[in-house]
C-alpha cells in the first residue's frame, strides 16, 4: 500500500481497472475496498474504464474493449462489498 500512497503524490489520474474477478474474490475485494479509501482519502481524481456499451470497471485487456472503450470518473456505485 505504501507505493499506492507515493504514486498518488506524482499523477494526475488514478486508473481503476480490474475486471468482473473482483466480484468473486474476497481478498480481492478487500484489496480493492482498501485502494479505494486510500484514493478517496487522499482526494484523487479515480477514472475507471467504460465500454461503449455503458458498463464500467472493466480490465483493458477485456476482449469486448479491443476498439472502443473510455476513461470516466469513478462512482462509488462500482465499490464492491
Amino acid at each position: 500500500m505504501k507505493c499506492i500512497q507515493e504514486a498518488i503524490a506524482r499523477v494526475d489520474d488514478v486508473i481503476i481497472a480490474v475486471g468482473k474477478g473482483v466480484e468473486t474474490n474476497k481478498k480481492a475485494v478487500e484489496r480493492l475496498n482498501m485502494i479505494l479509501a486510500i484514493l478517496l482519502d487522499r482526494k484523487a481524481n479515480i477514472l475507471q474504464i467504460e465500454a461503449n456499451f455503458g458498463r464500467k470497471g472493466f480490465h483493458p485487456l477485456y476482449p469486448a474493449l479491443k476498439h472502443k472503450w473510455k476513461l470516466v470518473s469513478y462512482d462509488d456505485s462500482y465499490k464492491v462489498s
